[in-house]
């Protein structure tokens, strides 16, 4: 019985590639190498893609979740994957102050820095 508990607790603890993915860290190094992979290993190559798929799924979301009048930051129509890729990876090489904040906050600030809301900007739709 007590076996069968700790084999249940163990499954469900997070394993640690997903607590080192909850930080920024990791997160910059991935998404470096998604900027610029022509010195990338097959192993970073692969990690590469965590750092677009987070991207094009962390803002894909927050639109879908939050009211335009609500929102931190605008997402200029025309603006591709690629490019909020890049500008993420350079806001957290701008601040490794911050690489041990989580990945979601410094999306955040990262995204409001480069597109705040206002007169100029046009939210994504």
């Amino acid at each position: 019985m007590k076996l069968r508990f700790a084999t249940a607790i163990l499954l469900v603890l997070p394993s640690p590639p997903a607590v080192a993915l909850s930080d920024s860290s990791q997160m910059a190094h991935n998404c470096n190498v998604s900027v610029d992979h022509r010195r990338a290993s097959d192993a970073d190559y692969a990690a590469s893609f965590s750092c677009m798929f987070y991207i094009d799924g962390f803002v894909s979301g927050y639109h879908m979740a939050t009211p335009p009048g609500a929102r931190s930051f605008c997402v200029p129509r025309g603006v591709n994957n690629g490019q909020l890729v890049r500008v993420y990876s350079a806001w957290l090489n701008k601040h490794p102050e911050k690489l041990h904040e989580p990945k979601d906050a410094t999306a955040v600030w990262a995204l409001m820095d480069a597109f705040p809301c206002g007169s100029r900007a046009v939210p994504k739709q």
